[in-house]
């Protein structure tokens, strides 16, 4: 489940939203890094590699992001925002049974972190933190740090590339 964390990796997403002492500072790191994030990118990470391409839905109210793996394999991620709780949540699904769900409760203009909870592409359950990290245009990274269902601490990360 490479796509895990990314975010959005928003993960992505990865990955927008700061709790901000404003709703227009929210507003502006949110959007910031939605806009950053909308177009085609390469990744490798601790999973493998391929490509996602983020882009609005309709509404505008939300990212979408398409992983495509190498292996053939696939996820789906949708980023919104909850006002109410003023954190990002990055949700995603990948075909092989694998899920994430990332809270982003604090973001700035070059990153983003919060807890992270899921499945993995193989299958192992896990809790952590994740920190996205825009290294600059055309980059973006995450460190996803936490434990397994047996309380075994799990390292992953991934670099991406915008294409």
């Amino acid at each position: 489940m490479k796509t895990t964390t990314v975010s959005i990796f928003a993960t992505f997403a990865f990955a927008v939203l700061l709790n901000s002492p404003t709703a227009n500072a929210d507003h502006h790191h949110r959007t910031a890094w939605w806009t950053f994030l909308i177009g085609t990118w390469t990744y490798e990470d601790s999973f493998g590699k391929g490509e996602v391409t983020y882009k609005m839905a309709p509404t505008g109210e939300a990212l979408v992001g398409e992983w495509r793996n190498a292996d053939g394999t696939t996820a789906l991620e949708v980023a919104g925002w909850q006002a109410d709780k003023k954190i990002q949540v990055v949700t995603g699904y990948n075909s092989v049974g694998g899920y994430w769900h990332i809270e982003f409760g604090k973001i700035t203009e070059t990153a983003c972190e919060g807890p992270d909870h899921g499945r993995n592409r193989d299958g192992v359950v896990y809790d952590g933190k994740i920190v996205s990290t825009r290294t600059d245009e055309n980059h973006w990274q995450w460190d996803f740090v936490g434990k397994d269902g047996e309380g075994n601490e799990l390292k992953w990360g991934g670099k991406l590339t915008r294409k």
